[in-house]
């Protein structure tokens, strides 16, 4: 079983059928990375009858982290951050990014014992840029962004903007 994303074409539309294209591409170099905290990409691309983008991805039981935010258990936090960081940490060691690290995208199960992110259309390597050529510098959620990324400050790698 699986879980199907199915992008919304005026979005793709508005980005560009390249931008998109190359978004999903940057998602499928995980198809072969695994770990416990990371939902598996599977496939994607460009449905060939319907001309419709998706990704394929494993289906997880549970919940966002943000419809279960309000009623967490205290014990349970700074488990779910750890795997969480654990995730980001992976990513890191790969040269990746996961650019948009919010509630809404870590997905938990049931019992609230495990956490696996998700949503990787904002990912991308830091050592050749993060930005979708031609488009803003930043993309993501401001209120889960780093101060470097709102204020426009520049660091060593990239200089970025605010979204």
């Amino acid at each position: 079983m699986c879980a199907l994303k199915i992008f919304d074409p005026e979005l793709v539309e508005r980005v560009g059928t390249d931008v998109q294209a190359a978004r999903i591409e940057r998602e499928l170099a995980l198809r072969d990375k695994e770990h416990p905290h990371l939902v598996r990409i599977l496939d994607g691309g460009q449905c060939g009858r319907t001309r419709l983008f998706f990704v394929a991805m494993e289906f997880l039981l549970g919940q966002p982290l943000a419809k279960v935010l309000q009623s967490l258990p205290r014990e349970r936090i700074w488990p779910l951050i750890s795997q969480v960081a654990s995730a980001a940490r992976f990513l890191e060691q790969l040269n990746l990014v996961h650019r948009d690290i919010k509630p809404d995208n870590v997905f938990v199960n049931d019992d609230l014992q495990h956490a696996c992110l998700l949503d990787w259309a904002l990912f991308g390597n830091w050592r050749t840029g993060l930005t979708d050529g031609g488009q803003k510098p930043f993309l993501g959620t401001s209120q889960y962004s780093s101060p470097e990324f709102l204020f426009e400050l520049r660091t060593t790698h990239l200089t970025v903007g605010v979204h």
